[in-house]
């Protein structure tokens, strides 16, 4: 009888030690994952402020300097097109505060779930559509015959007339397309965050996995 327990225990040790690697090894996975995910969310809720900053910054200078309709030599168009600058601010917002919200939600130790992940897809996936139709409505309301002007491209079209107040043409339209510039490097980074928040949620619902069937043999 002790001749045929005795592989039983080895079967079983050398089991544990199996399970005891795989879930090492998805644990390193897993931390390596989520260090790249941090490091890339930093890198969105940067783009993000940066394109909320600039976009912000060009409305303001327009508020500041729209005259009214009893003047008759205004600065701006009447039938300026605000869409573009006005999408800008909502894409920046959101890829604020979905960036944020994937590097604090990340380090959140809750139990892996369907809804977890959804609720961790969610703002990223807000930010990239903001990214989207905020390049969308850029691109739309480019300059045309049948298109009235939008503040920059009015910027733009004024950019070598010297102004020491404001608008200063010039600033206005590198604000503007510097603002356009930064979306665009900001599009493939949520692409990636919102990849790397679904990877990472996958490896962590299977640590769980593992951990639990372990907890339960032994």
């Amino acid at each position: 009888m002790h001749l045929f327990t005795k592989p039983s225990s080895t079967s079983s040790s050398s089991s544990s030690v199996t399970c005891d690697a795989q879930i090492q090894s998805k644990r390193h996975t897993l931390r390596t994952l989520s260090f790249a995910l941090m490091g890339t969310a930093s890198l969105g809720l940067l783009l993000g402020l940066s394109i909320l900053g600039l976009a912000a910054n060009t409305l303001r200078i327009y508020d500041d300097t729209n005259l009214g309709p009893q003047y008759f030599l205004p600065l701006w168009p009447r039938d300026t097109d605000l869409k573009p600058t006005i999408g800008y601010i909502v894409a920046g917002s959101l890829a604020v505060v979905g960036n944020v919200f994937v590097v604090g939600f990340g380090r959140a130790n809750f139990r892996p779930s369907t809804s977890r992940t959804a609720i961790s897809l969610l703002p990223p996936l807000l930010a990239l559509s903001g990214i989207l139709t905020a390049l969308g409505l850029h691109y739309a309301s480019l300059p045309s015959v049948n298109r009235p002007d939008t503040i920059v491209s009015w910027a733009c079209r004024w950019n070598d007339v010297p102004m020491k107040v404001q608008p200063k043409w010039g600033e206005i339209c590198r604000q503007g397309r510097s603002a356009s510039y930064v979306a665009l490097v900001t599009l493939p980074v949520e692409v990636v965050v919102l990849g790397l928040v679904w990877i990472v949620e996958k490896v962590r619902s299977d640590v769980w996995e593992v951990e639990n069937r372990e907890k339960g043999e032994q």
